[in-house]
C-alpha cells in the first residue's frame, strides 16, 4: 500500500525559519516595571497615599528681638543677611519713657537713702541724749531724796520742794520721749533699709535691661528679618529683627492617613529643582497644624498636616533659608539620584566630603 504524501503549501517553504519562542523573564520584568509605573502614577494622583510625599522648608532656630517700650531707632549696625556673633551690637533704641522712669527711680532712691542716713544719725544722737537724760534723772532723784529728808527736818522752803518735783518730772518725761523716739526709729530702720535695697535693685535691673538703649545679639547666627529702619519708631511688642542660629534643617509637613508611616531615624529624599540630597527624620511632633500660605494651593480647602523635623545630610550644601523643598521616600527615583550624586561628590572631593559628613554623624 502506497503512502500518500501531504501536499506542500505554496506559502510555506521547507527552508523557512521557524519562529523561536522567547523566554518569560523579559515579559515579567516588563510587566513589573509597567505595574510599578502605574502604581507610582496612582500615588502621585492620590498625593502620597502609598509612598511618602510631602513638602517642607529649609529653616534654622530663630530668636526674635522685640521692643519692650516705645522707642526710636537711633543706630542700626546690621543689614538683612549679615552674620553676627554673640554679644555683637546690633542697634540702639532710645526710649523717652525709659529715661523718665530711670530719672524718677534715681530721685526716689536718693530721697530714700537721704532719709535712711538722717534716721541713722538721729538714732546715734538719741543714744547720746538718752545717756545724758538718764544722768539728769538720776541727779534729780538724788536731789529730791535729799530735799525730802530736809523737809522732814523742817529745813526746806515749800517752793523749793515744788520746783524740785517739777524738775524731776520734766527730766523723766524728756527721757521717756527720747526713748520712744529711739524705739520708733529702730523699728522703722529695717523697713526703710529694705525699701532702699529694693529701690536700688529695681534701678539696677532697669538700667541693665535698658542698657542705654543698645541691643546686642543673643547668639551667633544670621539676620533673617529686619523690620526697622534708622529713625523709625517702634511700639511695645514690635519685632525689631530676627536672628537664625544653629544648623539648618527641614521643617516638613507630611499628610496623615496614608499607608506609609514615618518613623524617627528614617532616611528621606529632599529636592529643590536640580538640588537633591538625603535627610533623616529627626523628630516627629505629635500634632498637626494648618499649612502655611507658602504650601497652600489656589481654591484649596484648609488642610492640616503633621509636622516633622528632618536633619540635612552634611555631604551637600543646603539651599538658602526658607527654600521650599519636596520630600519623598528613600527608594524613590529621586532617592537614587541623591545617593548617586553624593557618591560622585565624595569621589571628586573625598576630603571635603569627610569633613562635612563627620559633624552630621555625631
Amino acid at each position: 500500500m502506497q503512502r500518500i504524501r501531504p501536499k506542500i503549501r505554496v506559502d510555506q517553504l521547507r527552508s523557512e525559519a521557524r519562529p523561536v519562542k522567547r523566554g518569560a523573564v523579559g515579559r515579567y520584568v516588563y510587566l513589573a516595571l509597567l505595574l510599578f509605573f502605574v502604581f507610582y502614577l496612582i500615588d502621585i494622583v492620590t498625593e502620597g497615599l502609598f509612598f511618602l510625599e510631602g513638602e517642607g522648608m529649609i529653616v534654622r532656630d530663630a530668636q526674635v528681638i522685640a521692643a519692650e517700650r516705645v522707642a526710636t531707632v537711633t543706630e542700626l549696625s546690621v543689614k538683612l543677611g549679615d552674620e553676627v556673633t554673640e554679644g555683637q551690637r546690633l542697634a540702639r533704641l532710645r526710649s523717652q519713657d525709659a529715661l523718665e522712669t530711670l530719672v524718677r527711680l534715681t530721685a526716689d532712691l536718693t530721697q530714700a537713702e537721704f532719709s535712711l542716713t538722717e534716721m541713722r544719725i538721729r538714732s546715734k544722737a538719741l543714744n547720746g541724749l538718752i545717756d545724758e537724760a538718764r544722768i539728769r534723772v538720776s541727779w534729780n532723784e538724788n536731789a529730791r531724796r535729799e530735799l525730802s529728808r530736809a523737809d522732814k527736818e523742817g529745813l526746806l522752803i515749800r517752793h523749793q520742794g515744788a520746783q524740785m518735783v517739777d524738775d524731776t518730772y520734766q527730766s523723766i518725761s524728756e527721757l521717756r520721749q527720747l526713748e520712744i523716739e529711739r524705739d520708733t526709729i529702730a523699728a522703722e530702720l529695717p523697713s526703710l533699709e529694705t525699701r532702699v535695697m529694693s529701690a536700688r535693685q529695681v534701678l539696677d535691673a532697669l538700667t541693665g535691661v535698658y542698657n542705654d538703649g543698645y541691643v546686642h545679639a543673643p547668639a551667633k547666627g544670621t539676620v533673617g528679618a529686619l523690620e526697622v529702619e534708622l529713625g523709625s519708631v517702634v511700639k511695645v511688642g514690635d519685632q525689631v529683627l530676627r536672628i537664625h542660629e544653629g544648623s539648618a534643617y527641614v521643617l516638613a509637613y507630611l499628610p496623615t492617613g496614608s499607608f506609609h508611616r514615618v518613623r524617627e531615624g528614617e532616611s528621606v529624599t529632599l529636592r529643590d529643582g536640580i538640588w537633591v540630597a538625603t535627610g533623616r527624620v529627626e523628630r516627629i511632633l505629635p500634632l498637626a497644624t494648618v499649612l502655611p500660605p507658602e504650601f497652600k494651593r489656589a481654591f484649596e480647602a484648609v488642610r492640616t498636616q503633621q509636622i516633622v523635623r528632618i536633619a540635612l545630610s552634611g555631604a551637600t550644601e543646603p539651599p538658602p533659608l526658607f527654600t521650599k523643598v519636596e520630600i519623598s521616600w528613600e527608594h524613590s527615583p529621586w532617592g537614587w539620584v541623591a545617593r548617586a550624586l553624593e557618591r560622585l561628590r565624595m569621589h571628586l572631593d573625598p576630603d571635603r566630603a569627610t569633613m562635612e559628613v563627620l559633624p552630621s554623624t555625631g
